[in-house]
């Protein structure tokens, strides 16, 4: 998985919340990447090993809650 500026991601929150969906906006010097989503204010913060596959999220039927990375 790559992840760089510009990359989409999508949340899944979990409990009937709506998905979010975001963009990588800056990779910082520590290795936090941040994401800004389209239905929160400001943004958030993620470690690298946070991210999933959005192929993982298809694979199990339900999706899991997590943050993925809008590949196909």
């Amino acid at each position: 998985m790559n992840i760089e500026i510009g990359t989409e991601i999508v949340g899944n929150w979990g409990g009937y919340s709506p998905l979010s969906l975001g963009v990588v906006t800056s990779i910082h010097d520590n290795g936090m990447i941040e994401v800004n989503f389209d239905d929160l204010d400001g943004y958030s913060l993620f470690r690298p090993d946070e991210f999933k596959s959005r192929l993982d999220y298809y694979s199990s039927g339900t999706p899991p809650i997590g943050v993925y990375i809008d590949e196909y």
